[in-house]
């Protein structure tokens, strides 16, 4: 099931957070507008390597959060949230990006699964607060 609200949002926040990251670090605007909504793209640019390693890191954090906290039970079957945000990431970005149907963007009637969307709203959030707070960091040198 496609909980699609959610998921509609966290694809159309990660897009902008890249494309802002893909500027601050000197990728044109025509650039970057040619991504469209191609998440997957644009992640495994050079431009926002930073990003990456800070959601890497964030990912982490947000598991370890969700341990300690007691209000994510499924957290412990986590066993390597890194690898966990990337896949869940990658199949955001495929859903995000698909033309045919907008799967996350209208209701549809197929029995699509989606990635589970705790862990990625925590890290993408913790990543986006530190980019607001700390631009600087995400300059790629």
């Amino acid at each position: 099931m496609l909980f699609t609200p959610t998921l509609h949002m966290i694809g159309h926040g990660v897009e902008l957070l890249l494309k802002g990251c893909l500027l601050h670090n000197g990728v044109t605007k025509v650039q970057v507008i040619g991504y469209g909504h191609r998440v997957n793209d644009m992640w495994s640019t050079d431009e926002v390597r930073t990003l990456r390693l800070a959601a890497r890191n964030n990912a982490l954090i947000s598991h370890e959060y969700a341990l300690t906290s007691g209000r994510f039970p499924d957290a412990a079957r986590v066993s390597d949230p890194v690898a966990t945000f990337e896949e869940y990431l990658g199949a955001l970005g495929d859903l995000h990006a698909e033309p045919r149907q907008y799967p996350i963007r209208y209701p549809t009637d197929d029995d699509r699964v989606a990635p589970r969307t705790p862990l990625l709203v925590a890290a993408l959030w913790r990543t986006a607060d530190d980019y607001v707070k700390r631009p600087e960091e995400f300059l790629v040198r």
